[in-house]
C-alpha cells in the first residue's frame, strides 16, 4: 500500500477524482500476515484505510465546488450479520486486537463472520471519515454493497472442494450477479449528479440505505469513534504521514 501510494505520488497523474478500494480476501482458515494482523482484517480494513488516507489530500486537492472527489470502498451485505460478535465489545482493551486474536473465532462459521466484521468496520470507516469533511464536502465517501457476485473472492477456497460445492450452490440458490453487474453499483457511486446525498452513507442497489443496528446506536457509535482512533493510531505507527495528513484535513469533532 505504501509503495503504491509512492509511485502514484511520483509517477500518477496530476489529478485523482475517483478512488474505488476494492481489495478484499477471504480465508476459511485463521491466518496471521508478516503484520501480525489477521488477514482479512489487514486486508479488507487496514489496508483499504491506509490507502484512503494517503491518497486523501490528492482527491481534495482534485475537488471542485460543483464537481467533488468520490471515494468508495466496497463493502458487503454480511455486515449486517456482526452484532453477535460484538455483544461486549465495549469491554474490549483494543477492538483491533481483540478482532485479530485466533481466540475471537474458530469454527467455519466464524471466518465467514470475520469476513463480514471485516466489511463492517469499513461502514463505521466511512461514517469516521466523512464526519470530519466540512459540508458541504469536496471528497464524497460511499460503501458500496455490489451485491453476491460470482467473482475470485473465493479463491482460497479452491483447496477445500466441499466448500467450494456449497458456496457454489447458495450463489445458483441466490441468483449471484456476474462482476459487471455487481460493478454498476460502484459506477453510481462514483458517478451519481446527487453526490452530496451519498456522503458517509452506505448504499445497496444503487439507493442510500440504513446501516446495521449495531452502527446506528448509541453502542455503535461509541464503537465507531473507538475504532477509528485505535486505527489512526496503528497506521500512524505504519506510516507517519497518516498522523499528519489527519492533522492537516481532518480535525477532530
Amino acid at each position: 500500500v505504501r509503495s503504491f501510494a509512492d509511485r502514484f505520488v511520483a509517477e500518477g497523474p496530476e489529478r485523482l477524482n475517483v478512488l474505488v478500494a476494492n481489495a478484499g480476501t477471504f480465508n476459511p482458515v485463521y491466518t496471521q500476515t508478516q503484520d501480525e494482523w489477521e488477514v482479512m482484517l489487514q486486508v479488507n480494513y487496514l489496508s483499504i484505510a491506509l490507502l484512503s488516507i494517503l491518497l486523501l489530500p490528492h482527491l481534495l486537492r482534485s475537488a471542485t465546488c460543483d464537481d467533488p472527489s468520490r471515494l468508495v470502498l466496497v463493502s458487503s451485505l454480511g455486515h449486517y450479520l456482526v452484532e453477535p460478535m460484538l455483544t461486549d465489545s465495549q469491554n474490549w482493551d483494543h477492538i483491533l486486537g481483540a478482532i485479530s486474536a485466533e481466540k475471537f473465532g474458530v469454527s467455519g462459521q466464524c471466518r465467514a463472520s470475520r469476513y463480514n466484521l471485516s466489511k463492517m468496520l469499513q461502514v463505521a470507516f466511512v461514517r469516521e471519515l466523512g464526519a470530519r469533511l466540512p459540508s458541504p464536502t469536496p471528497l464524497v465517501i460511499t460503501a458500496v454493497n455490489p451485491g453476491l457476485c460470482h467473482s475470485s473472492l473465493q479463491r482460497e477456497l479452491d483447496k477445500y472442494c466441499l466448500l467450494r460445492m456449497v458456496l457454489g450452490f447458495v450463489k445458483w440458490l441466490l441468483r449471484a450477479r456476474t462482476s459487471e453487474m455487481g460493478s454498476r453499483n460502484l459506477v453510481y457511486a462514483a458517478l451519481a449528479t446527487n453526490a452530496q446525498d451519498l456522503h458517509g452513507r452506505y448504499m445497496s442497489s444503487c439507493e442510500v440505505v440504513e446501516e446495521c443496528d449495531f452502527l446506528l446506536s448509541a453502542k455503535g457509535q461509541a464503537f465507531s469513534e473507538r475504532l477509528w482512533r485505535e486505527t489512526i493510531e496503528v497506521l500512524s505507527k505504519v506510516d507517519d504521514r497518516v498522523s499528519q495528513i489527519v492533522s492537516t484535513y481532518l480535525p477532530a469533532r
